[in-house]
């Protein structure tokens, strides 16, 4: 399947690419991007801070443009994170989710009580979407083109830059939010080292049992893997 035939690309190319570039970052944006980023970690043993991925960046961008779209805000004022695997398993910890400074439930509130038109966000719906943008994407294009390769750009700028920008990104946990040995997304500070620190804002009880599965789906697909 996809994820194995990449992971045996992988473990053809990575090696002789790390022997010639041992001390560069490496950003990994192909699918499955969490197996791909966790598999370069166990076979090469190079540093965690130098191989990260894409994982849920662009589906974070996508979370705010629709929520900006909702109650009609630049995208850029919004404060929301897509975390857990880049794919069906993601959640959005709604708890976290602000704009412009103020948390989401509130503003809603503010915005009920001014446009009598305004109805709140389907939280269910809002997920669909984010999930299944890329599809429908590839479906009436083909092919995913330039999201992902903004995405790239944005990642490797602020490495250049040393920018010290929190994104979600793939990368490896080491007890955050309970999880440990599996690549997945959290908010990241990115630097000209890479991964700096991971940031860890608090989740609700209901947020860490999504989150929590997550990880533990990408866990059983790896189990199956020939990594």
């Amino acid at each position: 399947d996809l994820a194995q035939g990449n992971v045996n690309i992988i473990k053809s190319v990575i090696p002789q690419a790390v022997k010639y570039a041992p001390d560069a970052i490496y950003v990994t944006v192909s699918n499955p991007v969490d197996i791909i980023t966790y598999t370069i970690l166990k076979m090469t043993g190079m540093p965690e801070n130098h191989v990260f991925g894409s994982g849920t960046l662009l589906d974070s961008a996508r979370l705010r443009e629709i929520i900006g779209t909702h109650v009609d805000v630049n995208p850029q004022n919004v404060h929301a994170y897509v975390l857990g695997e880049h794919g069906d398993s993601s959640m959005i910890p709604w708890s976290l989710t602000s704009i412009g400074g103020i948390p989401m439930n509130v503003y809603a509130d503010s915005l009920r009580n001014k446009r009598a038109d305004y109805t709140p966000l389907d939280h269910a719906q809002v997920i669909n979407d984010v999930h299944k943008a890329g599809g429908n994407v590839i479906r009436l294009k083909g092919a995913t083109f330039y999201a992902i390769a903004v995405s790239a750009t944005t990642i490797c700028r602020n490495i250049l830059h040393d920018s010290n920008t929190v994104m979600s990104l793939s990368g490896m946990l080491h007890g955050e939010y309970g999880i440990s040995d599996v690549c997945v997304s959290v908010p990241f500070i990115v630097n000209r080292n890479g991964l700096a620190n991971s940031v860890t804002p608090p989740l609700t009880d209901a947020e860490m049992k999504e989150f929590s599965a997550s990880a533990d789906m990408l866990k059983g697909t790896i189990a199956k893997l020939d990594i």
